[in-house]
């Protein structure tokens, strides 16, 4: 019994031996064979290099891209803050660079985008603010026109008050020249429009009795004048207007064109016995001139209308 434990007790012993040997063998240290390696070399930095900036021609392309996108969708109120997106970046194209074609480019989508939106206020001074620009980046003379332009747009469209104040701007910024003497002219065209035809009368007036030379709408202005009497049935007042121009225009083609229009005019009255007597002055005046021969027609007309009269006729008054 006592020699079984002491066998046993030996084998345990044995076997610890025989443990921590293969432990030290697979722990000790090794011996490394050629140089001894350092620390891990760090790994190259990446040097991440900052986007290229946009050109203004390319920050346009992307405005203009957006604008055109957005003014094909249906309307609707979430619209308003994605067109106020285009105007704010309109705005740091132009700050980005300043007197650029791309940023007057800007400033046009910028004037479509609050028109979309019904801020007309906002639409007129950003358009100011385009003619301003407009003078920088290319001269007075082209920025004149440009505002010109958009009034005679609002002209044509109806909108005779936003049409009266860029003529306004027109005469305020740009006072002399041609584009000043037509927008003085349109002036008088806009109250005429809005039926404030007094009003109107004075400022064709005004171009009427300027010095010589001082502008070039003299004579749209006197016919313009002979119209308003002519359509508001003031048949005195529209034919001393077109005496009025044989006497300003004297020996010249408009007053032809004057004498030839009140001998039609008297006509269109249905005073066919006045009308002859000055078509037929016209006739004697002017042999040769294209007014003689319109004179001859109108007279044959009359004539006509005499004849057929007498064959129990219509009188064919002209239309």
């Amino acid at each position: 019994m006592a020699l079984s434990r002491r066998l046993i007790g030996g084998a345990l012993i044995g076997l610890a031996v025989v443990a921590g040997a293969a432990i030290w063998l697979y722990v000790r240290p090794r011996r490394v064979e050629g140089p001894v390696a350092g620390p891990p070399a760090p790994s190259p930095k990446v040097e991440v290099k900052p986007a290229k900036p946009k050109s203004a021609a390319e920050r346009h392309a992307d405005l203009k891209r957006r604008y055109d996108e957005l003014a094909k969708k249906k309307w609707d109120e979430s619209l308003f803050g994605e067109f106020e997106g285009i105007i704010q970046d309109a705005r740091a194209l132009q700050q980005a660079f300043p007197n650029s074609k791309e940023g007057l480019q800007a400033q046009e989508l910028a004037i479509l985008a609050y028109e979309k939106q019904g801020k007309f206020p906002q639409r007129f001074e950003a358009f100011l603010q385009y003619v301003e620009m407009g003078e920088k980046v290319y001269d007075r003379e082209m920025a004149s026109k440009i505002l010109l332009l958009e009034a005679n747009r609002n002209f044509k469209n109806k909108e005779f008050l936003t049409a009266n104040r860029f003529y306004e701007e027109v005469l305020s910024r740009y006072p002399e020249g041609k584009v000043a003497d037509i927008a003085r002219f349109q002036v008088g065209r806009c109250f005429e429009e809005v039926g404030d035809w007094q009003v109107a009368l004075r400022k064709y007036k005004a171009i009427m009795d300027a010095p010589a030379g001082a502008s070039g709408m003299k004579l749209d202005a006197w016919k313009q004048t002979y119209e308003v009497y002519a359509r508001r049935g003031r048949t005195q007042q529209a034919l001393d207007t077109l005496q009025g121009i044989c006497g300003h225009y004297k020996d010249k083609p408009e007053a032809r064109w004057a004498h030839l229009e009140k001998g039609a005019y008297l006509w269109r009255l249905g005073k066919n016995a006045e009308a002859l007597r000055v078509l037929h002055e016209v006739k004697k005046l002017y042999p040769g001139a294209p007014e003689a021969g319109q004179a001859e027609q109108y007279i044959k007309r009359i004539e006509a209308a005499f004849t057929n009269i007498e064959k129990g006729k219509l009188f064919d008054l002209p239309k």
